[in-house]
This record gives C-alpha cells, sequence and structure tokens, in this order.
C-alpha cells in the first residue's frame, strides 16, 4: 500500500493543519510508506498519483485539507471492494456552486445528484480520502493510466477513466475548510 498526501502551496495553512498532524499519526504507523507531496501547479497532482499508479497494493489518496486518522485508512484497506471513498462534504473552490455532498450519482455537472447520509455506491467521488486496489488500476489500459488534466478535473476524470462503483464509507471525514467542519 501506498498513502500519498498531496498539498498546495497556497497560503491557506489553516485549512491544512488538521490534515497534516492527521497524516503524522498514518506516517507513524505506515512508515515510509506514507507519503507526503507537494503540488505546485496545476498538473502536478496528476503526476504524483501517475507516478503512484503503478505501486504494489492499494493507493489511498489522502488531499490536504481533509482530515485521515489511522482509523480510516484501516477501514479503506479491511473493504473488499476495487475503489472506495469516505464521504466529505466539497464544492468548487471558485464557483458558484454548493455541492454539499461528496459523492454523486451520474455525471458531473449535468446529471449528478447528492448522495444521502449512508447512500452505499457512487460513480463520481472526490479523492480527498479514497482507495484504488492494485488489480483495478492495473486494468487500466490506456497510457498514461491517470487523465493527464489539471488538479480541479482530476477526481470527475480518474472516475470516468475507471467506470466503476465506489463503495462510500460512512460517517464523513472532515473536510477543514468546509463551513463547520473546520478543526480549530
Amino acid at each position: 500500500m501506498i498513502l500519498l498526501r498531496t498539498y498546495a502551496v497556497d497560503g491557506r495553512e489553516h485549512d491544512k493543519h488538521a490534515s497534516r498532524e492527521a497524516f503524522a499519526e498514518c506516517r507513524a504507523i505506515y512508515g515510509n510508506l506514507a507519503v507526503e507531496l507537494e503540488c505546485a501547479d496545476a498538473y502536478a497532482y496528476w503526476r504524483h498519483l501517475e507516478n503512484a499508479w503503478h505501486a504494489p497494493g492499494s493507493l489511498v489518496t489522502v488531499e490536504q485539507d481533509v482530515v485521515v486518522l489511522p482509523s480510516h485508512v484501516r477501514e479503506l484497506e479491511a473493504c473488499p471492494h476495487p475503489a472506495c471513498v469516505f464521504a466529505y462534504d466539497i464544492y468548487p473552490v471558485r464557483g458558484a456552486l454548493v455541492v454539499p455532498e461528496c459523492v454523486h450519482r451520474g455525471n458531473w455537472p449535468g446529471e449528478s445528484a447528492p448522495l444521502g447520509e449512508g447512500d452505499e455506491w457512487a460513480s463520481l467521488v472526490g479523492l480527498g480520502c479514497a482507495r484504488i486496489r492494485q488489480e483495478l488500476r492495473e486494468s487500466v489500459v490506456p497510457t498514461p493510466a491517470v487523465p493527464r488534466v489539471p488538479w480541479r478535473e482530476l477526481a470527475g476524470a480518474l472516475c470516468t477513466r475507471l467506470d466503476v462503483a465506489w463503495h462510500v464509507h460512512w460517517p464523513r471525514v472532515v473536510h477543514d475548510h468546509w463551513p463547520g467542519d473546520a478543526v480549530a
């Protein structure tokens, strides 16, 4: 397994404090399998995922402002499904649309419908706390395996490329810049 936490240097350090602390707990358990990588440009997230794509075992993604604890990682690893994700609240950072759930049915943005609390499956997810098994990653034929798109489009493009139902875990993980979720 590789546990990949990506972060941007964007001046919003307050969004990342709790996430960094939680990831330090993960690093204490998983050692050098827990990797933090800076995203210095719009395509860095893509490069990091593409580079990790062929690593053995599961690929667990942790985004900079999502609080992922070792218990979350253990639950994802124990899940028998090829792709799974913890629910969390997301929204486009610079858009007028506010999306109250991280997981959706249908295609973004035209046909999506937010999932309700406890719904078990989704076709479009955020990658803030997600796991993709090696077998699923190996089934992706195109090169590059991860679609080469800017970070804002990566989750949707990857969900389209994988074309799989994502198993959704509850309760929601904390998204540190979502109103009401901020960790002091």
